[in-house]
C-alpha cells in the first residue's frame, strides 16, 4: 500500500527494521511501537545517544514499560478475586505475569 514510490518503500524497510529489532530482542512488537509512540516525542535532558539508548528494545527502560504493561492488561482481563466468575470456587493458583 505505502510502497507506490521509493519514499513509501524506504518507509516500510525503516518500519521493517524496527520491527525486526524488537523482535530479535525478545520484545512484544505492539508494546515496543507504543513505547516508541508515547517516548520518542519527549525531550529529554542529555545526550542524544543515551536518548537514543533509552528507546531501544534493550534498554531496562523499555523492560519495565512492556512488564507494566502487559500486567496491566492481565489484570484488567483476570477477575478481582480469588474466585472463578463462573463457578464460584476459590482458584487454587492466582495468576501473575512474572518477567
Amino acid at each position: 500500500m505505502f510502497c507506490t514510490s521509493p519514499e513509501g518503500a524506504e518507509a516500510m524497510a525503516e518500519m521493517y527494521t524496527i520491527s525486526e529489532t524488537a523482535l530479535k530482542n525478545g520484545a512484544n512488537t505492539f508494546y515496543y511501537f507504543k513505547y516508541l509512540l508515547e517516548n520518542a516525542p519527549k525531550k529529554v535532558s542529555g545526550s542524544m545517544d543515551a536518548q537514543l539508548e533509552e528507546l531501544m528494545p534493550w534498554s531496562e527502560k523499555y523492560k519495565q514499560y512492556e512488564t507494566a504493561q502487559i500486567q496491566a492488561h492481565i489484570d484488567q482481563c483476570l477477575p478481582k478475586s480469588d474466585e472463578c466468575p463462573i463457578t464460584g470456587k476459590s482458584l487454587l493458583v492466582k495468576p501473575r505475569f512474572v518477567a
